[in-house]
């Protein structure tokens, strides 16, 4: 991927992407990432992850300019996408929004890492779990 890429390239101001439908900030295409992806904040446990991908296939890497890193493989023999997308919502946000027009059919995103709390209840360290009753379900026709 060119990093030098200028919104000059782009097609529409509202939604950016190149003449390749790359995205703007991402700088992926379809066909680059999977509808199976793993979130992390922390771009180099995006890498570190990366590493437990099926290793007899090449692994797809884009580390745009924007502040994300990208890798795409397999593991146990089922596409996956890994995405370092810095701190916080907004960035995971942004990245779902972009990721959604490139990506075919339904997709399942999981965050891993790390949060804080405001229930003093929980101490740090205490591994959480998402249950059907506190998920949020987001749905968007692209």
């Amino acid at each position: 991927m060119e990093a030098n890429r200028t919104l000059g390239q782009m097609s529409n101001a509202n939604f950016p992407m190149d003449a390749e439908g790359r995205v703007y900030h991402l700088g992926v295409k379809r066909g680059e990432v999977c509808n199976r992806v793993i979130f992390v904040g922390d771009l180099g446990r995006a890498k570190l992850i990366s590493t437990m991908l099926d290793q007899d296939r090449p692994i797809f890497e884009c580390i745009p300019p924007r502040g994300f890193a990208i890798f795409t493989g397999r593991y146990q023999g089922i596409p996956v996408s890994i995405i370092g997308t810095g701190m916080g919502v907004p960035m995971t946000d942004f990245c779902i929004r972009e990721l959604r027009a490139i990506v075919e059919g339904p997709m399942t995103v999981f965050r891993f890492g790390t949060c804080g709390s405001i229930n003093p209840a929980i101490p740090v360290g205490t591994i959480v779990v998402a249950s059907k009753r506190n998920t949020v379900l987001i749905t968007r026709n692209p």
